[in-house]
């Protein structure tokens, strides 16, 4: 009778201990964005203080098994946040490579993100001092025709003061560099190749920010007649260059 009682007891306790504290600090998930670390009811701990009081052999294995058992539910939670966020990583990737460049490029421009480009031209079509999305001309395989118009430039957006250097690096080793200081949040600076000593091949287009790599781009004149042709600088790393 009195083991029945104890046993009462103890499952009574049971019921109350998710309100006294029987939580773990889990990742947590909600519609799937990640809202960090958090306290979670843990029913491995609970088992835990059901063995504790439970006591002796007995209360030692189900003591065992409870944290066996929140061991796993940890495990699980953090398995379900590193799912969903390679999930998001894998589809934001999707995303972008199906995106043309001139999509991912315009996306940046929208989102005020700074960054270099190579086209044909940049024209302040309706003379209203602001450089639009549609008035960066030409298409974005990074192929020119030698007689193309080529120009190659830096948006910026943020803060003032940063140190820019454009360096263009021709097919048969010539070098020109163009350097610039951002003045204000928001600038846009561009050189042009001029046909005239224009070369064949590929060109390297290397961008640097106060003095350290950021970022360079590759795109080749073949002889021909004038097209619309673009690309977008994007980064390697530095060993790539």
């Amino acid at each position: 009778m009195r083991r029945t009682l104890a046993i009462c007891g103890l499952a009574g306790l049971m019921a109350l201990a998710p309100l006294a504290g029987c939580t773990s600090p889990q990742p947590v998930v909600q519609n799937g964005r990640y809202q960090g670390i958090q306290q979670v009811h843990d029913p491995g701990k609970d088992t835990q203080l059901f063995g504790f009081l439970w006591g002796g052999i007995p209360g030692a294995l189900i003591s065992a098994a409870g944290r066996h058992q929140s061991e796993q539910q940890a495990a699980q939670a953090y398995d379900n946040a590193f799912q969903t966020i390679q999930s998001q990583i894998d589809q934001g990737t999707n995303r972008q490579s199906m995106q043309s460049p001139r999509e991912r490029f315009l996306s940046l421009f929208e989102n005020k993100q700074s960054t270099a480009f190579i086209c044909n031209a940049v024209e302040d079509s309706n003379n209203n001092g602001i450089v639009e999305p549609n008035e960066f001309i030409g298409d974005f395989d990074g192929n020119f025709a030698s007689s193309d118009d080529i120009t190659l430039g830096y948006i910026h957006w943020g803060q003032s003061g940063q140190n820019i250097n454009l360096q263009l690096r021709y097919p048969g080793g010539k070098v020109s560099n163009q350097n610039f200081t951002i003045i204000d949040p928001y600038g846009l600076e561009r050189i042009s190749i001029p046909q005239s000593g224009r070369e064949l091949g590929n060109y390297t287009f290397v961008l640097s920010i106060d003095g350290k790599y950021a970022g360079h781009a590759q795109f080749r004149v073949e002889p021909g007649s004038p097209g619309v042709k673009y690309s977008q600088l994007k980064t390697f790393g530095g060993k790539d260059e």
